[in-house]
């Protein structure tokens, strides 16, 4: 029952109440000790008198009160008197949230606010707690303009255990059961994998946070409906009301609360100092930048990787709509990649030095080490990534020298490997376009996927793997790890030992002969990435097998141990199929050279068949033809596909689309036969354009690297419109 006026609860006298909310009713009091107001919030029967609960939060009380931080709402304990089980927390003065933004606020009051409560979601993030109730009642903001959240993991300490019901993800649903009016102000904020009773982590308090951010800007949720399932269909199932926002909201605004509501965990917004840095650039744009009624210019867009000494690179071109710049305005845009088509990240190993070097000598000098994928502004600065961060420096074309320090100018651009390649581009009118998401380093582990997707670890040494290929009897696994200088490694499966096999040079993409005994591979020992064999055991020297000025990757040796299929990297067409003769005079004869890029080749089991994929209809698809001449050919996979491998039965072929393992029967007897094709399972697994999984010698296991901890590929990328602005203002030029 209510508490009254002057009621002693151990040291706290009761002074008011405050009102009510999902853990229950809060007072202010007088602390008689150390003669201060506190807030009391009197814990609800069904959890104070559960001992479990009590018991679970009492340890999680001592995460929560070491959270100190000022946008945060201090714990001070948990405490139990008169028979009354309560808490002590700080008292903050001033409105919730929710009474602020009745009828929406305006940008000016609302992105300060929401600054601060990023500020206080990323502090406890990085403490690995997550609200789970962030709603604008959980939000108080002072007369003075502080911004303070509130109950920070109270949903967790007190809610159940696990997440097994929408019930049990929201403390204020436990409570107030089918009380309509109550229960939508938390179920409105709940993310899609609460709504289903997922699992949650700190992506929930993100979607949560864009939810309180679009209410605040429009003046009414994002998600509502007139019963409780009506709202959570909402959530499951439609988009908010996007024309709802005021014409003055920053671009840079509506892309974060598209990025923060996306239904997709893994697509939506990965860490809230984003949001963050965000909205603290949006608040510095002059306010001519935000008007939003577009003129329209049409753009190309294209990005391209170099890597160390491997010319490999593509090319993505798309055309988007964006609003010509005013004179020194910074215009953020969003432009989303095709549904479906991630922008592909290669985790490939590159050298962090930066040099200058002279067209027509060839001489170069390291101008500074620390960087890596540099490019030159018209603004007289070179920028280059390191750790993820786009940096700038000052630099003096005449003389090649650097001008003073580096500065930070962008967070979070989207890395290969650590100080390696920078998905980003800069345009000599000074418009820069990335991929957004930190560095796709780390390392990997590589495991069994069995038909069912079943996952066991395979390898317990975790690096930077790519282009796993078993030995033809399944007893050992090649492997590239990728360090400083690429290396392939061998595996011994039955002893569970790991061993360097190449210890010099850059080398890798390991391809078994069919005996076992020797390993075709290429290496950068001869400048340009050629081919070469040596014995698995290491006896003798690595036998080179071509010259060639252009990139070479083996992919396949032929069953009877004569031909080696391989691909080049060309400057016109892209890649071409070749094979070499292991026999004679050892010369390669082109095998699929047109105008598409053929990669991939695999021979059939029975040497009469080679599938491959080739970009010819604008996306990758799997093919199989008929050696020696190529004809027969025919399509394998139905809606893009990449990477065939045989079944070593040669009664079925496999390939991968997306993050699907795909199985096709097929009959080589005579003429090539296609049965259905069927999904085997779905997983995040790495993908790398020269190769990424191999199959075992029965068909039934899969060998792949796990990706499914690591920061996934960019949906979008980001224009950043007279970003030579904010280079000339965080680094002036000398």
């Amino acid at each position: 029952m209510p508490l009254s006026p002057e009621t002693k609860l151990g040291a706290y006298v009761i002074v008011s109440s405050i009102g009510a909310g999902g853990m229950g009713e809060v007072y202010r009091a007088r602390d008689t000790k150390l003669g201060r107001e506190v807030a009391i919030k009197v814990l609800p029967a069904s959890v104070a008198r559960d001992p479990e609960r009590i018991s679970r939060f009492e340890r999680e009380a001592r995460l929560l009160a070491s959270l100190n931080h000022p946008n945060i709402a201090t714990l001070h304990g948990l405490e139990d008197a008169n028979g009354v089980r309560f808490l002590v927390m700080e008292l903050i003065e001033g409105q919730t949230l929710a009474e602020r933004i009745r009828g929406g606020l305006a940008i000016e009051e609302t992105l300060p606010i929401f600054q601060q409560i990023a500020e206080a979601l990323e502090a406890a993030h990085e403490r690995g707690i997550v609200h789970r109730d962030l709603k604008p009642a959980n939000v108080k903001v002072t007369p003075d303009g502080k911004t303070k959240v509130l109950d920070f993991g109270l949903a967790k300490a007190f809610g159940p255990e696990l997440a097994s019901s929408t019930q049990s993800s929201s403390p204020t649903m436990t409570r107030e059961g089918t009380e309509t009016g109550i229960v939508l102000g938390t179920t409105a904020y709940m993310s899609p994998e609460q709504a289903r009773g997922n699992a949650l982590d700190k992506r929930t308090d993100i979607w949560s946070f864009g939810c309180c951010l679009y209410e605040a800007l429009t003046g009414k949720a994002a998600f509502r409906g007139p019963t409780v399932s009506d709202t959570i269909a909402a959530i499951l199932e439609r988009e908010p009301d996007w024309k709802a926002l005021p014409s003055r909201t920053p671009r840079a605004i509506r892309a974060l609360l598209a990025r923060c509501l996306t239904k997709d965990p893994w697509s939506r917004l990965r860490d809230i100092g984003d949001a963050r840095i965000e909205i603290a650039r949006a608040r510095e744009e002059p306010s001519e930048a935000r008007e939003t009624a577009p003129t329209r210019s049409r753009w190309t867009v294209f990005a391209a990787i170099g890597v160390a000494a491997v010319s490999a690179a593509f090319a993505l071109s798309s055309l988007f709509d964006t609003p010509e710049p005013s004179a020194g305005a910074v215009i953020r845009s969003i432009l989303p990649l095709p549904e479906g088509e991630p922008l592909a990240i290669w985790n490939i190993a590159a050298d962090a030095l930066i040099a200058v070097a002279s067209i027509a000598t060839g001489e170069h000098r390291v101008i500074f080490q620390g960087g890596s994928h540099a490019r030159y502004s018209p603004t007289g600065h070179l920028l280059y990534v390191h750790g993820g961060t786009l940096h700038a420096v000052g630099f003096e074309l005449e003389t090649l020298e650097v001008m003073g320090q580096p500065v930070p100018v962008l967070e979070e651009v989207m890395t290969s490997t650590a100080g390696g390649v920078g998905e980003f581009a800069l345009a000599d009118n000074g418009t820069l376009i990335y991929a957004p998401g930190r560095s796709r380093d780390g390392d990997r582990r590589v495991v069994w996927v069995d038909r069912h997707g079943r996952v066991e670890p395979l390898i317990d040494v975790q690096r930077r793997y790519i282009r796993p290929r078993l030995s033809p009897d399944g007893r050992r696994l090649a492997i590239t790890a990728q360090t400083a200088i690429s290396s392939i490694w061998l595996y011994d499966i039955e002893r569970g030992t790991l061993t360097r096999w190449t210890p010099e040079w850059a080398n890798g993409v390991a391809v078994w002969s069919p005996d076992g005994r020797d390993i075709a591979f290429t290496s950068a020992r001869a400048t340009v990435f050629n081919l070469f064999k040596n014995a698995v055991d290491g006896t003798g020297s690595a036998e080179r097998l071509t010259t060639s000025d252009f990139t070479q990757l083996p992919t396949s040796w032929s069953p009877d141990g004569r031909m080696l299929a391989f691909q080049e990297e060309t400057n016109d067409n892209g890649s071409d199929i070749w094979l070499l003769p292991l026999q004679g005079g050892r010369k390669p004869e082109p095998f699929l050279d047109g105008r598409a890029r053929e990669q991939m080749a695999r021979f059939s089991p029975d040497g009469r068949w080679v599938a491959y994929q080739s970009d010819e209809t604008g996306q990758r698809e799997v093919y199989v033809c008929r050696l020696p001449d190529g004809g027969g050919k025919q399509q394998v996979s139905t809606d893009g596909g990449y990477e065939p491998v045989w079944n070593p039965s040669g009664k079925e072929l496999f390939y991968r689309s997306g993050d699907k393992m795909m199985a096709v029967p097929v009959q080589t007897d005579g003429e090539l036969i296609l049965g259905r094709t069927t999904v085997l399972f779905e997983g995040r697994f790495v993908y790398h354009p020269y190769g990424s999984y191999d199959v075992t010698p029965d068909g039934q296991r899969f060998v792949l690297i796990d990706d499914s901890e690591a920061e996934p590929a960019p949906t979008h990328l980001v224009l950043v419109q007279n970003f030579s602005e904010v280079l000339k203002r965080l680094v002036p030029p000398n």
